[in-house]
């Protein structure tokens, strides 16, 4: 049991300091490059309706 409740915090721990890196460094990159964020949003956008319409 106490190794289960270890290796559950563990996992736990990791995945919470991976989704912090990840949104920090998705923070960053937008706040340094707003312009390409919404580019990149509009080509996934038209990209979306062109595979709707098949």
């Amino acid at each position: 049991m106490a190794t289960f409740s270890l290796i559950f915090g563990l996992s736990l721990f990791t995945s919470i300091l991976l989704v912090l890196s990840f949104s920090m460094s998705s923070f960053l990159r937008a706040s340094t490059r707003p312009d390409l964020m919404v580019g990149t949003n509009r080509v996934i956008a038209r990209n979306r309706k062109r595979f709707s319409y098949r």
